[in-house]
């Protein structure tokens, strides 16, 4: 296991923000993204109420410590506790969507928005501010999948009373002190029980849960093409693959992840294909329907691989 802490930066490929949204973007090497994420928590600073903690223990309001470094509560909120927090200092809604390539994919392109990440947290009282996180494990995991799909998180700040920062409620400035960042806990992907090579092609079956590029189970059936021309066998087991080629499954092909990373024209990216090929034999009519007995090459896929 280990961690990685990135802070929000500016995202080169993305020129311009998202109307009223901000967008953080984390950079992570190429050796980083070859690990599996176990746990990410994005942190962002949520500014305090107006009042100083001298003016609440004037009115009695007040004590506690001024805590630059608490963490307050990232659950949901209930009504109840909406009610009360806009009482004292105000519930702030964050909204996060992950950054997706427009359909041009060019980096001056258009670009689109995920589906919304939406959590409530109340404004600390009497305080500066304090650190709240939200999890995006399942963002950032696709990240690591497919990095140069990694155009940031646009967020969204509503809700809460003003403080002494302007309108700011949150802070989504990467050059302050207290900018975002995201806490990403990683494990090696051949750190687990079965540990299976990154150059040697993975079997997989109907129930599997694996993204990356696999090879599947295909039984084909002659008979179902109307090939009758055909003896024996009448079916045979080909397989397929099929799957994602993350950069850490292209240790044998590093071309391919650079051509991919410099996006040229008509450039599809790494694909899963098969890397190995068996024959069979078969027994046929030939076209002067005398039977043949013969071998085929490349038949049966054995091994699939990213290129």
């Amino acid at each position: 296991m280990s961690k990685t802490r990135r802070l929000a930066m500016g995202n080169p490929r993305l020129r311009h923000s998202k109307g009223n949204l901000d967008v953080l973007y984390f950079k992570f090497s190429d050796k980083v993204v070859q690990h599996r994420v176990t746990k990410a928590e994005l942190s962002l600073w949520i500014y305090g109420t107006q009042e100083s903690r001298e003016q609440l223990s004037d009115s009695g309001g007040g004590g506690g410590g001024g805590g630059g470094g608490e963490y307050f509560d990232t659950d949901l909120l209930s009504s109840s506790s909406a009610e009360q927090g806009n009482s004292n200092g105000g519930v702030v809604t964050i909204t996060l969507h992950r950054v997706l390539r427009g359909s041009s994919g060019e980096s001056g392109g258009s670009h689109q928005l995920g589906p919304a990440l939406t959590t409530k947290h109340r404004r600390p009282v009497g305080h500066r501010g304090a650190w709240v996180t939200i999890e995006l494990k399942r963002m950032v995991s696709e990240w690591f999948k497919h990095p140069r799909d990694n155009l940031g998180v646009a967020i969204k700040i509503s809700g809460g009373r003003k403080s002494g920062h302007g309108s700011r409620s949150v802070e989504t400035s990467s050059s302050a002190d207290n900018a975002p960042y995201l806490e990403v806990q990683t494990q090696d992907l051949e750190s687990r029980r079965t540990r299976v090579k990154r150059n040697v092609g993975l079997n997989c079956d109907e129930n599997s849960h694996e993204t990356r590029c696999c090879r599947y189970k295909l039984t084909v059936d002659f008979e179902k093409f109307g090939w009758d021309w055909i003896i024996a066998p009448k079916k045979y087991d080909a397989n397929y693959c099929s799957g994602d080629c993350p950069m850490a499954f292209l240790p044998a092909y590093p071309n391919t992840h650079i051509v991919s990373l410099a996006e040229p024209p008509n450039n599809t990216g790494p694909c899963c294909a098969p890397r190995k090929l068996s024959e069979i034999t078969m027994l046929y009519f030939d076209n002067e329907y005398q039977i043949v007995f013969s071998r085929l090459p490349g038949m049966v896929v054995e091994r699939c691989g990213c290129s």
